[in-house]
């Protein structure tokens, strides 16, 4: 092999270095805009249902699990990046925007208690309502979906329950809670206006 032969396949080995060199770039460039996704994407959700990825996750893994099968092992919660003794973020505020799940279940709440004063109570009647009004993208997706844990979570949020002390008559008895409340009224409000 005379020199030019072995210049040119150091010159044809650096070519092949500066291509993996720029894939390594465009990769490294992928990964950070991947990793802040990520994080908008993990904090929307989080102040959106007021909980803590950790909790959605939990919640999610719940939501998969076939109610048949006791004995199988629950996933594994990712550990959390934050410090353990910072507890999950309470958001006081709730932007209810027309296309957010919180809308929809806010305009069940609103038409219900309008249409059916003396039902207030009714904790089923209510809940078959709003499922009965879930948005029109919810049945696009599966039953474990995102969509439908922070649909699920946020109605939790909004609505809860008491249930009779005693007697044969004992009746769950349906109440927003105080942010339940704030949201309505955010809600009325605004379509008022």
């Amino acid at each position: 092999m005379n020199r030019e032969d072995i210049l040119q396949r150091i010159a044809s080995q650096i070519d092949e270095v500066k291509k993996l060199e720029l894939a390594l770039g465009k990769l490294n460039s992928k990964r950070n805009q991947l990793s802040k996704d990520y994080e908008e994407k993990k904090n929307l959700l989080e102040r959106i249902c007021g909980a803590s990825w950790e909790d959605l996750w939990s919640a999610m893994d719940v939501a998969q699990k076939p109610e048949d099968s006791s004995d199988s092992e629950p996933k594994k919660v990712p550990e959390p990046k934050r410090a353990q003794t910072q507890k999950p973020r309470q958001s006081k505020r709730l932007l209810v925007a027309k296309d957010s799940v919180a809308y929809w279940i806010l305009s069940a709440i609103d038409h219900y208690e309008r249409n059916n004063p003396d039902s207030r109570t009714d904790v089923e009647s209510i809940k078959i309502f709003i499922d009965s009004t879930k948005p029109d993208f919810l049945p696009h997706h599966s039953p474990n979906s995102v969509a439908w844990t922070v649909y699920n979570l946020t109605l939790r949020r909004m609505i809860t329950r008491t249930r009779g002390r005693s007697g044969k008559n004992k009746k769950s008895q349906y109440h927003l809670t105080d942010l339940g409340k704030q949201a309505l009224l955010v809600h009325q409000q605004g379509g008022e206006q």
